[in-house]
């Protein structure tokens, strides 16, 4: 009975551990390029990152908007130069409105969308950047 206890205690040890890992530390880390310049924005939400016609990440993570950068990151890190994006949406996703960023091909994930509370800071600094955001 005890060596059940145990094993069950192990397992929700690890479970714990992983979701620590997921949630907390894999969004807070910096890529090199992060490392030397400060974000415009950075907000902790809801984010997606397709990468097939059916097939996507998502989860809670970072997202952080720099000068001349986007940064959106849970488990995989979607880094898009400003010109690299192609274009930015604004829709609905079920319940939530987020915004949508489609980078040219070949420059990553199919689309990154995130899902900010409130997205009107992220939409001020973008339409600065020069993006016409459709669906506004």
């Amino acid at each position: 009975m005890e060596d059940q206890a145990l094993l069950v205690w192990m397992v929700l040890a690890v479970l714990a551990a992983t979701g620590y890992l997921t949630l907390v530390v894999a969004p807070s880390r910096r890529s090199l390029r992060e490392r030397g310049a400060r974000p415009l924005l950075e907000q902790r939400c809801p984010l997606r990152a397709g990468i097939g016609p059916l097939l996507y990440l998502g989860g809670f993570g970072r997202v952080a908007l720099y000068d001349d950068f986007l940064v959106a990151i849970y488990l995989m890190r979607a880094e898009l130069d400003y010109s690299d994006i192609e274009r930015v949406e604004f829709k609905r996703q079920l319940l939530r409105k987020g915004l949508y960023f489609y980078p040219r091909s070949g420059k990553g994930p199919r689309y990154v969308a995130v899902f900010p509370r409130d997205p009107g800071p992220m939409v001020m600094i973008l339409q600065a950047k020069g993006f016409s955001i459709d669906g506004l």
